[in-house]
């Protein structure tokens, strides 16, 4: 993601990637936005931008569902994806391995916010 008044400025970065082939086709998204530039929508307007063209764009992959998951310690990311409009399905147990020093091995399992964009259900 780059900013529209400043072409030059690194505002995060948006992905998607599928895990089943067709037709059970689903997307998974993710994002990251750089520090300064939190707090301005950057996340939620790229989520809706992907998420339009991975499920109805004529030039687009036209999957039946996208979907993202976040840790339930993030309630930023919770945010982004209801203003994207994704709804929140569930909590994954242990779902996410993420680095923790504290943590015996230096893994923790964190659970995670499932949400989900099925827009022809």
């Amino acid at each position: 993601m780059v900013s529209e008044d400043d072409p030059g400025t690194f505002l995060g970065t948006a992905s998607w990637y599928f895990h089943a082939p067709p037709p059970l086709q689903v997307a998974d998204v993710g994002y990251s936005v750089h520090t300064d530039a939190r707090g301005r929508g950057v996340a939620s307007r790229s989520l809706r931008i992907i998420a339009r063209w991975l499920t109805t764009a004529p030039d687009g992959p036209r999957v039946a569902r996208v979907q993202l998951d976040h840790s339930v310690e993030n309630p930023a990311s919770c945010h982004v994806a209801a203003n994207a409009g994704f709804a929140q399905e569930g909590v994954r147990a242990a779902f996410l391995p993420l680095r923790d020093p504290a943590a015996p091995d230096g893994v923790r399992r964190h659970d995670v916010c499932l949400h989900g964009l099925a827009p022809n259900a």
